[in-house]
């Protein structure tokens, strides 16, 4: 009897040969099929090449690998950081977004990129994470801004602390230069 196993990314049910092996996973095979790795693979290669694209048109420095971007994708296994939506595999791809965006100085560094649905990535723009926070909170709540901060203490080094201070510290530059800006006017 073929052993068979249903894949968390597509729902179809495959033989299990069908599924990558990995000795790290209950039953010697991850839940993901090797079509839909292939996909993620994909979408990874194309965001990676994408960003080297603007930032070598931009004159910016590429300090991330493919190889962190594929990991990158595999770790937001196709969810928005912002919402948490899931990417729907016949719908519009999501993005490769900086978390500060690279008109305000952000890098293009493991650490500055996340994975956001369309929808989120034109609603935040250039602005600052904790500004689409509090604009967004029924979209984007506690839990993710959470998790975001945590990945974000995680791939710079910076205990997460800090990085919540240095989002706060954006947030208030921010809504500073704003308010400058409007009573100049």
């Amino acid at each position: 009897m073929n052993e068979k196993r249903t894949c968390r990314i597509c729902g179809d049910s495959k033989e299990i040969g069908d599924f990558e092996k990995d000795s790290r996973c209950e039953g010697l095979y991850t839940t993901r099929c090797r079509v839909c790795k292939l996909k993620s693979a994909d979408k990874a290669n194309h965001a990676f090449y994408k960003l080297k694209q603007r930032a070598e048109a931009d004159d910016h420095k590429v300090e991330v690998t493919l190889e962190e971007v594929k990991a990158l994708f595999e770790t937001f296994d196709g969810h928005c950081i912002y919402c948490g939506a899931k990417e729907d595999p016949d719908g519009p791809t999501f993005h490769l977004e900086h978390i500060y965006a690279r008109s305000q100085g952000g890098r293009n560094h493991i650490s500055n990129l996340v994975i956001s649905c369309p929808t989120c990535n034109a609603k935040k723009g250039a602005k600052p994470v904790v500004d689409y926070f509090f604009a967004n909170r029924d979209r984007f709540g506690d839990k993710n801004f959470t998790l975001l901060a945590y990945y974000v203490a995680i791939t710079s080094r910076q205990p997460v602390e800090e990085i919540v201070f240095g989002m706060v510290n954006q947030y208030a530059d921010y809504k500073t230069q704003k308010i400058w800006t409007d009573l100049s006017k």
